[in-house]
């Protein structure tokens, strides 16, 4: 998570990481989440080197990315290389979103935190462990008093939202403008075609 937090003034991109077996991921040398089929890392923008480990901590793929303002990137670690997939092709599939009780957990975790930085590093360690409703994400938002914490709460639960095309739910958080348009680009990266009659 050391990664995360120095970056944290300069989030520029996401960049989704699949794998059919648990690998821990390191970037450019820092270890940023361990023995998971599925993460997501909030990075800067530019160069970046990324490495999968197996359990053994031996390097079982590498790469070199450059990350882009609003061009996330996704990546599946398959036969000892990584292979990046198209973002149109995201299928959300049948994930249940988190429980109740799961939910009411993890906002009691947050909203006890005073400290804004705490708040979002709170939700950065367990965002990973469960699949959020737009109505998760616009409750989660409330909790982060400032607009820029509001934007990196959006960035973390982006991509782990069921139905991200719902975003007027959470416009109300953000004035017109930048903040905005940087919240609710987050959610662009993983929407689907749907019908409006769907949203």
């Amino acid at each position: 998570m050391l990664l995360m937090w120095t970056f944290a003034a300069a989030w520029a991109g996401t960049v989704k990481l699949q794998s059919p077996a648990p690998l821990t991921y390191r970037v450019d040398g820092e270890v940023t989440s361990r023995l998971t089929t599925e993460a997501v890392l909030q990075l800067a923008d530019g160069g970046h080197r990324l490495e999968a480990l197996d359990a053994f901590g031996r390097v079982v793929a590498s790469t070199d990315i450059i990350l882009r303002p609003g061009e996330p990137l996704w990546f599946a670690c398959e036969n000892h290389r990584f292979v990046q997939r198209e973002v149109s092709s995201r299928a959300v599939g049948d994930r249940p979103p988190i429980s109740d009780v799961q939910y009411q957990w993890l906002e009691h975790r947050i909203i006890r935190k005073r400290n804004e930085e705490k708040k979002l590093k709170r939700l950065a360690e367990v965002v990973n462990r469960s699949w959020f409703e737009m109505r998760h994400v616009d409750k989660l938002l409330a909790a982060f008093p400032s607009l820029e914490g509001r934007v990196q709460a959006a960035r973390m639960l982006a991509p782990r939202t069921i139905d991200p095309e719902k975003t007027r739910a959470i416009e109300s958080h953000f004035p017109p403008g930048d903040f905005r348009d940087r919240a609710l680009g987050a959610f662009a990266f993983y929407q689907r075609d749907v019908p409006e009659d769907d949203e």
